[in-house]
C-alpha cells in the first residue's frame, strides 16, 4: 500500500457509516465511538483488523450512499484524506487507502489504529479515535 497517495489523493472526502448516538451537541460533532475497531471474538477476528472502514463520498448521497455505506439507521460521517494524514500537532499520519469491495467500489481503509487489547494499545486507539472524531463533521 505505498502508492495509497496516488490512488487517493489528499481532497478526497471520505464517509464512514456510524450510529446515531455517534452524532453529539445537537448534530454539531462527533463522537470518539465512532472510530473505535469492533473487537475481536474468539470465533472471528475484528471486520477492523485491516483498517476502519470508509468510502469516497460522490454524487450519490441519496441514490446509493446507503447502498454502499451500510449503517445503523443511515447516519455518516464526513472527512479528507488530508486530515487523516496529517502529521502536525498530535496526528500520527495515519494512512488511507482505497479497498474496493463487491458492493462499494469507493470503499477505502483508514490504517494505523490498533485493535489489540493491551494498554498500550488500547490508550493509543481511543487518543485515535479522539482526534479522527475532531476532524469529522456529521453528514
Amino acid at each position: 500500500m505505498d502508492n495509497c497517495r496516488e490512488l487517493l489523493s489528499d481532497s478526497t472526502r471520505l464517509v464512514r457509516g456510524i450510529h446515531r448516538d455517534h452524532i453529539k451537541d445537537g448534530g454539531k460533532r462527533i463522537h470518539k465511538a465512532a472510530f473505535i475497531p469492533r473487537k475481536s471474538t474468539p470465533d472471528k477476528p475484528s471486520p477492523d483488523e485491516d483498517g476502519l472502514s470508509v468510502s469516497e463520498l460522490r454524487d450519490d448521497i441519496a441514490s446509493t450512499l446507503p447502498t454502499r455505506v451500510r449503517t445503523a439507521g443511515g447516519h455518516y460521517c464526513l472527512f479528507l484524506a488530508r486530515d487523516v494524514r496529517r502529521t502536525d500537532g498530535d496526528f500520527p499520519g495515519l494512512e488511507v487507502c482505497p479497498h474496493p469491495t463487491e458492493t462499494d467500489p469507493y470503499h477505502a481503509l483508514v490504517i494505523g489504529v490498533p485493535t489489540g487489547r493491551t494498554p498500550e494499545e488500547m490508550a493509543r486507539r481511543t487518543r485515535l479515535a479522539e482526534l479522527l472524531a475532531k476532524i469529522s463533521n456529521p453528514l
